[in-house]
């Protein structure tokens, strides 16, 4: 049986994939729209990508912190780990 600290670590890792596919396509949808805005020279479209551009920048902290907490439970469980040695 999974316990919950290693249920959460695998929560969190997964969240952090997600997460980059989710950069991955917000970085394709402001290329996009950028080059679209150029060619056109339409506000809207420019406007559009810069709003990709912070929720790029949004996904990116996203992830910093994601990683952050899974850094600080690994260390959690190790600590607990030598605690409990009899040696």
């Amino acid at each position: 049986m999974e316990t919950i600290s290693n249920q959460r670590n695998n929560f969190i890792k997964a969240s952090i994939n997600v997460e980059y596919f989710s950069i991955a396509w917000m970085t394709f949808e402001f290329l996009v729209a950028f080059y679209s805005s150029a060619k056109a020279n339409s506000i809207l479209l420019l406007a559009f990508g810069l709003d990709s551009l912070l929720e790029i920048i949004s996904g990116t902290t996203l992830i910093w912190r994601l990683k952050k907490r899974s850094e600080k439970m690994f260390l959690n469980a190790q600590l607990k780990r030598r605690n409990k040695d009899p040696l």
